[in-house]
């Protein structure tokens, strides 16, 4: 089964190192938050395959993306059948090469899920309804184990451990959703991006480049580099 979801924007905050501090909180910790702990496999920045709180295998494909906002929309799958992640790769390959809507590099995705490797996301999401759109804020942990976490490059191996102890990095995640592009596009410009552009190391990515970001391979794009002039310049393009 598949659902075509809304479009998204979300931003990371690094909690630690240089980069880290006190992140921006937008919805108070006293807000009911859902508690749980997805498996990521890193399968390139355009294709996500999730285990969700070791419940339902999804795989989600990238269907269009705004200029360099950052905005984008993704359409999901749920993989019936499929325990673990592992068993679901066969099924994100050919949803990636087959999908005509998918807007992403079918040819690099093979390459990506050969590797197998994953991150394990502990999670506190905390959601609130404003206006037209719905803003998350999600509390996570990253681990990263064995041998992933000793050469997953500087994001990953600055927090491993001697003898391929499990890495760990905490980040803030906010995002905006609605079901209109502009109307998520209105909220982020209006009062979300003059914070996040002030704030050292922010990134603004799904949560399938922001795989590939934590475990060192290519780094996703910096809050700071959306610029006012920038942002102007692609609205127009419009």
């Amino acid at each position: 089964s598949s659902i075509m979801g809304k479009w998204e924007w979300r931003v990371f905050f690094p909690l630690d190192g240089a980069a880290g501090g006190v992140a921006p909180i937008l919805i108070p910790p006293s807000t009911a938050h859902d508690a749980r702990v997805d498996v990521y496999h890193a399968a390139g920045p355009d294709v996500g395959l999730k285990h969700r709180a070791g419940e339902i295998v999804e795989v989600k494909l990238l269907v269009d993306r705004t200029g360099k906002l950052q905005v984008e929309k993704w359409k999901k799958h749920a993989v019936d059948g499929a325990e673990h992640l592992d068993a679901a790769v066969p099924h994100a390959l050919r949803l990636a090469t087959e999908s005509s809507a998918f807007a992403g590099d079918a040819s690099t995705v093979e390459g990506h899920l050969r590797t197998g490797r994953k991150i394990h996301a502990h999670k506190h999401v905390r959601k609130v309804r404003w206006e037209s759109v719905t803003v998350e804020q999600t509390e996570l942990e990253i681990v990263i184990e064995g041998e992933e976490a000793k050469s997953g490059g500087s994001a990953a191996g600055s927090a491993a451990g001697s003898g391929g102890a499990a890495a760990r990095q905490r980040w803030r995640s906010v995002s905006v959703e609605g079901d209109k592009k502009e109307d998520v596009k209105e909220e982020v410009k209006r009062w979300l991006l003059p914070v996040v552009q002030q704030w050292p190391g922010a990134v603004v990515c799904g949560y399938p480049a922001f795989v590939h970001h934590v475990l060192g391979d290519t780094p996703a794009p910096e809050a700071s580099s959306l610029t006012k002039k920038d942002k102007k310049k692609k609205d127009k393009k419009k």
